[in-house]
């Protein structure tokens, strides 16, 4: 007391106050943990609105007197009442986002309605947690410092020179009608070159791009060695001419999605179809027969959750789609204007997050959350057939791939391991060799079509690639280093000699991999 006058106790100021719903607890304290071991001030109510604390007005300190609101977004967070008026009451501070007061994050892979949709956000799911949490503290940096710019020059988006010199790696341009003919190969065993980065194709916007969310989802080249399809974070599919991969173009970006990430893109074997599946729990069907104007043909809208994969049954009329509700469904496509639903196994336990045909179309390989691959007797499509269950795997499974004589089944998984399996006889397949060496969750995984090599992306921000012609003795040729984010997708070119990678960092990278004997 002075002069009969109480002092008045300071405002208190916190750096972020964090908004969440109940079921979300656990986001929340981690969220709250990273931030205060960075040095950071928190308000958070499980830690702060304490006994005896009036709840109301900590929640008001909170929204008004923190410098940013952290809205931890979720399906059951979009449904709270107290969620929304928080962060409304953020936005409203801050209408135009010049101070950036509100900064969403996704917690699940949810939409973000009405006005969320128009704040840029990033993701923290499906990712390790030492992953998340540099994820969560660069985006902090960027907050506080007000930009993006990186600590480090941009690599150089043209031709990257070849090791030990400065001269250019060069090869003629591709065939304009497709694939480039290939010259018989010379006797004796192949060993590739050094890869050498191509190209570089941004996708995104340079805000999106900035705040790492998830970005690039799936990447795939068409049949005819020219074009290449990659779907992402934004719901978009852009597809590029990359008939000369030193100059490609965007030929055309497919936006009917309406919400959520793009997860999976598939050419139809013939080349005149791409299929795209998407978060919001559908499948698009687009004519690609002018890449320059694609034409929708059907929406396959039956699925009850999101579609995580999808592939094409070699003859081209059935596609099977992956679900995050455990189930596979098995589409009759040979008239892409009246898609028909088939079946739906039901046998998962829990999300598929991977599925791939087998080239000769016996089998269905399905990746699964659980850890676990399945495979499927899928001679007639109508009545699968489970053959085996594979349980190498000590975490999810994130991708599957046969390789081109359907011999061989490679499995990428969050135990960061890929496995390859014999398939000789499916209904004893046997673990041939593990290949090691990510130190994050395998994404991706995708064999060259002539069978020599397998290309694994990882969280890591790597792309390994693997010499596979002797399965007893795989060998490590590559390591590509030069994504700034997960590599969530890789994919060959028909011929072999290239390799498309998409990442976090909303970029597909095109390596060339030449011969050398």
């Amino acid at each position: 007391m002075t002069g009969g006058q109480q002092e008045e106790e300071p405002t208190p100021r916190w750096d972020f106050f964090i908004s969440y719903t109940g079921v979300d607890r656990g986001w929340a304290e981690w969220v709250a943990w990273q931030l205060e071991a960075a040095g950071l001030r928190v308000l958070i109510q499980a830690w702060d609105f304490i006994p005896g604390s009036n709840w109301a007005v900590r929640m008001q300190q909170g929204v008004s007197q923190a410098d940013r609101t952290i809205a931890l977004l979720s399906e059951a967070y979009l449904t709270s009442i107290y969620g929304q008026a928080e962060w409304q009451a953020a936005q409203a501070a801050d209408p135009l986002g010049f101070a950036s007061r509100l900064v969403p994050i996704r917690i699940t892979d949810c939409p973000r309605p009405g006005l969320l949709g128009q704040i840029v956000s990033f993701d923290l799911f499906d990712v390790p947690a030492a992953t998340a949490a540099a994820r969560l503290l660069e985006q902090v940096r960027i907050l506080r410092a007000g930009r993006a710019k990186p600590p480090a020059a941009p690599v150089f988006p043209g031709l990257a020179d070849t090791p030990g010199s400065t001269t250019v790696l060069t090869s003629p341009p591709r065939t304009p009608g497709g694939r480039q003919p290939v010259p018989p190969p010379a006797p004796g065993p192949l060993v590739r070159g050094t890869p050498v980065r191509r190209a570089v194709l941004h996708h995104g916007s340079q805000l999106s791009r900035a705040l790492g969310a998830p970005g690039i989802r799936a990447v795939m080249w068409s049949p005819n060695d020219r074009l290449l399809a990659a779907g992402s974070d934004d719901s978009t599919v852009t597809v590029w001419d990359v008939a000369n991969p030193a100059t490609p173009a965007r030929r055309a970006t497919l936006t009917d999605h309406r919400h959520g990430s793009v997860k999976a893109v598939g050419w139809s074997p013939d080349g005149h179809l791409l299929a795209t599946g998407c978060a919001d729990s559908t499948v698009q069907l687009w004519e690609m027969t002018d890449p320059a104007s694609p034409a929708r043909r059907a929406a396959l809208t039956d699925h009850r959750d999101w579609v995580e994969a999808l592939a094409w049954s070699p003859d081209r009329h059935v596609l099977a789609t992956g679900n995050r509700d455990g189930t596979v469904t098995f589409w009759d496509v040979a008239n892409p204007l009246t898609p028909t639903r088939r079946t739906t196994l039901t046998d998962h336990r829990s999300p598929v997050r991977a599925v791939a045909w087998s080239p000769d179309g016996h089998l269905l390989a399905t990746g699964n959350r659980d850890g676990t691959v399945t495979v499927w007797d899928v001679v007639s499509p109508l009545t699968p057939a489970r053959r085996a269950t594979l349980t190498d795997h000590r975490g999810p499974v994130r991708a599957v791939a046969w390789s081109p004589d359907s011999r061989l089944l490679a499995s990428g998984s969050a135990d960061s391991t890929v496995q390859l399996w014999g398939m000789a006889d499916p209904a004893s397949p046997a673990r041939r060799a593990t290949l090691t060496g990510h130190r994050g969750w395998v994404e991706a995984v995708a064999w060259s079509p002539d069978g020599h090599l397998l290309a694994a992306g990882s969280v890591d921000s790597t792309v390994t690639v693997w010499e596979v012609t002797s399965i007893a003795a795989p060998t490590r040729r590559a390591t590509l280093t030069d994504h700034r984010g997960p590599v969530e997708a890789v994919a060959w070119s028909p011929d072999s000699h290239l390799l498309a990678t998409g990442g976090a960092d909303w970029t597909v990278i095109v390596w060339e991999l030449p011969d050398a004997r």
